[in-house]
């Protein structure tokens, strides 16, 4: 009986010792994750710092000359430095709407609204939102034209395009 009850109390101090392992081995994963995740953010908000700073600067300076200097310049140039200050406030704005997207993704907030559709109308959508830029960087699709609907939620696989075919333009 001695024997048994010493048997328990090994048994129980190993079982204690497994237990205090494995709750130490789930913190210091969580330690891991935390300082990856915060390794995350700060990189995600470096790039997102020098991604707003570079329209705000093209802005910036076109505005700029257009207030400073209105007579010196030639109605090309003035159309030209207008233009850009509406495609640089347009590119600030989808910049900051992606940071809200990421923000309301990551919190749980948003919730998908999938709806069965063609493929094809959510590439059209956003090839049509190039259109200006698709004479200076072509783009060509193949899309099989038997695929079958899809489940998706259509805005944010435009935005995902979008982002990815502007990327594309940007460094290409």
């Amino acid at each position: 009986e001695q024997a048994q009850q010493h048997l328990l109390e090994t048994f129980a101090s190993q079982l204690s010792l497994a237990l205090q392992r494995a709750q130490l081995a789930d913190e210091a994963q969580s330690a891991r994750v935390q300082v990856e995740a915060e390794r995350l953010r700060n990189a995600l908000l470096s790039s997102v710092s020098h991604d707003l700073r570079t329209p705000l600067a093209t802005i910036a300076g076109a505005s700029s000359m257009l207030a400073e200097q209105p007579e010196a310049l030639t109605s090309e140039l003035r159309r030209e430095l207008a233009e850009s200050i509406y495609e640089e406030s347009d590119r600030l704005n989808r910049l900051v709407s992606n940071l809200l997207d990421i923000t309301r993704l990551e919190s749980g907030t948003v919730k998908l609204k999938r709806e069965w559709q063609p493929i094809e109308e959510v590439i059209g959508v956003v090839l049509h939102r190039f259109e200006k830029k698709r004479a200076s960087h072509p783009i060509q699709t193949q899309v099989p034209p038997d695929l079958p609907l899809v489940p998706i939620d259509g805005l944010l696989i435009q935005q995902a395009l979008f982002n990815l075919l502007d990327n594309a333009m940007k460094y290409s």
